[in-house]
């Protein structure tokens, strides 16, 4: 019997984040194609992977992710070598990474080894996200020298791509694949019905400035003070949105929540998703809600929610308005207005809920792992 074709896909860690939760998703789906390993720079694994799925890491057992900058900067230096020889050792045909440091290294793999086939994956918008002009400029440099290197790149947004060519020097083969979703086979609406005038809005990603709960949390303020708010995520300025909650007077309406693994089960007890990020990639928290029927709210920004929610048509939202886009509702970015007038819209309607949850539903149906899935096959067998 023929072995199968041995891939890599490869990352800084699996814990709780978007891009780490598409690599669990992938290598389980791809194991039934290839003989999968994750490589990871830190075993650090929140998600379920399928266990004939190896896991290796290049730190050394048990080690975590430094704080301190010459720690983090001298491991980074040492995965370099240990990657190319990790991926030697194991006899890999192709080798994938996610996110600018794994690509960087997978670009320096295959320029001393021109045989290894590599995929490299954006997966944020660089502009908004490489900032500073010190950092910018190292990683056009970085991206230059070695992104080209890869064979293929891919990203989960076209504006990525546009943005990759114009303003970091990417001369390469481009492609666009969206995150994939585990779809649950049944469906039920009922959970949108309000057994009460009360109506919760749920919120998930990291406690960052580019997600911007703080909008949401003073949002509240101008909306009907029987609607509530959970915030599920982990971060810096947890401290800072518990300071706001006090100054406004929210301690009954908003709770901030760990991250958790059952986060679908979470969404299934709410009646509304907020997205309201700067900037984001492709949003898998806002995909995973419109997958268990959630009616949706996310901004405009630069890449992900339009795509996903207008099927990536232009529009044009006046500040302090909504839009209802086709699949759910598109607000301006950091505009509180805007997005109090959304969820009071929610709020108010039931059937118009009902309407945008079956709408999100079918338009998640897209992004299924079996489709997804095929199209990243279809990408690795052109190398093969």
């Amino acid at each position: 019997m023929k072995s199968k074709p041995k891939i890599v896909l490869f990352t800084y860690a699996l814990y709780f984040g978007g891009t780490e939760r598409v690599v669990s998703i992938l290598a389980n789906e791809l194991v039934k194609y290839y003989d999968v390993t994750i490589i990871l720079f830190y075993k650090q694994i929140d998600f379920f992977i399928d266990p004939n799925i190896k896991i290796l890491s290049l730190s050394k057992q048990n080690e975590k992710s430094k704080s301190n900058l010459v720690s983090k900067l001298n491991d980074y230096l040492s995965f370099f070598k240990s990657y190319k020889k990790t991926l030697i050792e194991n006899k890999i045909d192709v080798s994938i990474s996610f996110l600018a440091l794994p690509n960087v290294i997978n670009g320096y793999a295959k320029s001393h080894s021109p045989k290894l086939r590599t995929i490299i994956s954006e997966r944020c918008f660089p502009s908004k996200n490489y900032t500073g002009i010190i950092g910018k400029n190292l990683r056009k440099w970085a991206f230059k020298k070695y992104y080209n290197s890869n064979d293929i790149l891919f990203s989960n947004s076209q504006n990525i791509n546009i943005d990759l060519k114009k303003n970091f020097h990417i001369n390469m083969d481009t492609r666009v694949i969206y995150n994939p979703i585990v779809i649950d086979a049944e469906k039920d609406y009922s959970f949108l019905k309000k057994d009460s005038e009360s109506m919760k809005i749920i919120s998930v990603g990291r406690f960052t400035s580019v997600k911007n709960h703080e909008g949401i949390i003073r949002s509240l303020k101008k909306v009907n003070n029987q609607i509530s708010l959970d915030i599920y995520g982990n971060g810096e300025l947890e401290d800072y949105y518990k300071s706001i909650i006090t100054t406004e007077n929210l301690q009954n309406r908003v709770n901030l929540n760990k991250a958790v693994p059952n986060i679908k089960e979470v969404l299934k007890t709410c009646h509304g998703f907020v997205l309201n990020s700067h900037s984001e990639g492709f949003p898998n928290a806002l995909l995973e809600a419109m997958s268990v029927g959630l009616p949706v709210i996310a901004t405009n920004c630069m890449t992900g929610p339009l795509e996903l929610l207008n099927e990536n048509q232009k529009i044009n939202i006046p500040q302090g308005e909504f839009h209802l886009a086709k699949y759910g509702i598109l607000i301006n970015v950091n505009d509180e207005m805007g997005l109090a007038k959304a969820i009071e819209f929610l709020y108010h309607n039931e059937s118009e809920r009902l309407k945008f949850s079956k709408l999100g539903f079918e338009r998640a149906q897209d992004f299924d792992i079996e489709i997804i899935g095929n199209q990243i096959k279809q990408l690795i067998d052109t190398l093969l």
